[in-house]
């Protein structure tokens, strides 16, 4: 009876790996999981210029993307 149980484990095993390299191979044929290869956007965002002064509506403070982006020197402006 042992040696039974061994060979329905055995062969359970077996049918187990055969079922997940068919499944791989279906996903190699489709080209790969579409969530693991993301495809960009046909229309991509405008990029914006460098230099181009920002301000935040209400404010009289202008900005560069350089000042702005610069994170070991932040903006305070006046803190009055």
């Amino acid at each position: 009876m042992n040696f039974q149980m061994f060979r329905w484990q055995a062969a359970s095993q077996v049918g187990i790996v055969i079922f997940a390299s068919l499944l791989s191979l279906v996903a190699i044929a489709e080209g790969g999981p579409k969530w693991a290869y993301p495809v960009a956007d046909q229309v991509q965002p405008v990029v914006l210029d460098e230099n181009e002064a920002r301000r935040v509506p209400g404010s009289a403070l202008t900005y560069k993307r350089k000042e702005i982006d610069n994170l070991f020197d932040p903006p305070f402006g006046s803190l009055s």
